[in-house]
């Protein structure tokens, strides 16, 4: 896992300082360079290139140099020959997947089993990547303190804004400001008295 997220870091912190590489990684990219950052499409390329020990690019980099809402003067991407590769390293990655089930104590509370299958997928040492299902955090309680569990579970933005709002924790002006700290006065007075 460690290596996975230091690799995610590694692709966030190349594509943002030096979006130029993108021409060295992508053939028929042209600048201004999309240069996509997006750590979830960049973690879904590290997965892609540990299953398959080869690092790739096509599912994050190659594919939004392509045309798309956000680049739309690039290519089209169902036409590049990478896209055609990036759909056989996907078949290939899923070929190599194994399924396992873990126990769930608390499953009889939100579905009739008390096993959750998932999906294991090999890596280097005997390690492997799984792929949660949703009935592991289902039965956490929608809180500010479960946010990241719930808006993982949360597929695609729409789902993900609806969570936040659901929570109250919906900015669309994206502050950068820390909330104010809560003061618990009993923490003061007792801080005072030692």
């Amino acid at each position: 896992a460690l290596r996975l997220l230091d690799e995610v870091a590694w692709r966030v912190q190349l594509l943002q300082n030096h979006p130029e590489i993108v021409a060295r990684i992508v053939p028929f990219a042209r600048p201004p360079y999309y240069a996509n950052s997006d750590d979830q499409s960049l973690l879904n390329d590290a997965i892609v290139s540990a299953v398959l020990r080869n690092r790739t690019f096509l599912g994050s980099t190659a594919r939004y140099e392509g045309r798309n809402k956000y680049n739309p003067a690039g290519p089209d991407w169902a036409s590049q020959p990478e896209a055609q590769a990036h759909k056989e390293q996907l078949r290939a990655m899923w070929k190599l997947q194994k399924r396992s089930s873990v126990v769930c104590p608390w499953a009889g509370a939100v579905g009739p089993s008390s096993r959750a299958s998932y999906v294991r997928l090999p890596i280097r040492g005997g390690d492997a990547v799984a792929l949660a299902p949703r009935s592991l955090f289902a039965h956490l309680p929608y809180s500010a303190g479960n946010a990241i569990t719930h808006l993982t579970a949360a597929r695609g933005f729409a789902a993900k804004v609806a969570t936040l709002r659901k929570m109250a924790k919906w900015d669309p002006l994206g502050s950068q400001v820390d909330a104010p700290a809560k003061v618990d006065p009993g923490a003061a007075e007792a801080e005072q008295a030692a």
